[in-house]
């Protein structure tokens, strides 16, 4: 089964810049994510998408494959989705699975991943979707386009943090 893995690397994050290259450990963070990806064995490619050609060449010197993203999908109002239907769109041969991580996501365990894998193809689902415990996401915080802050969940304000709910984003 040919399987894919895309990690998007886009660079022009408005809150956080070339986040996707900040050093973590000596290495830039996208680096740790396809030692990793590298390391379940469950990829026949691993491919980075970049719309910033100096990224590029930094993915290049590391010998990892590159798709340098068009210019629809290299907007800022591009979406994850967007972004890898391009990069899948490109390939000569459509894969069987393909797997989206993000650049970010280095903390991420190869065994996670491989976990997920195996239950996917057990419970012959078309996808899985990661999903992350927010310590503390009861009382997280949104910036509302006016600029004002408000808690995402107002409600727990009231509650002891034992009684919390468990938030979880992908």
């Amino acid at each position: 089964m040919f399987t894919v893995a895309v990690v998007p690397a886009r660079s022009s994050s408005r809150r956080f810049p070339r986040k996707n290259f900040a050093l973590f450990k000596g290495e830039p963070l996208v680096v740790h994510v396809v030692e990793m990806l590298k390391r379940t064995g469950r990829f026949d490619r691993i491919i980075v998408s970049v719309d910033d050609p100096g990224e590029a060449a930094v993915i290049a010197s590391l010998g990892i494959d590159l798709f340098v993203r068009g210019e629809v999908t290299s907007r800022y109002e591009a979406n994850v989705a967007e972004v890898c239907q391009e990069v899948l769109d490109s390939l000569a041969t459509q894969p069987h699975a393909f797997c989206c991580v993000y650049a970010t996501a280095f903390r991420l365990r190869a065994e996670t991943l491989i976990r997920a894998h195996e239950e996917m193809l057990e419970m012959n689902a078309a996808g899985v979707m990661g999903v992350s415990v927010i310590r503390d996401g009861a009382r997280a915080m949104i910036q509302q386009e006016s600029g004002e802050v408000k808690l995402l969940l107002p409600e727990s304000m009231a509650l002891a943090s034992q009684h919390l709910p468990r938030v979880v984003a992908s």
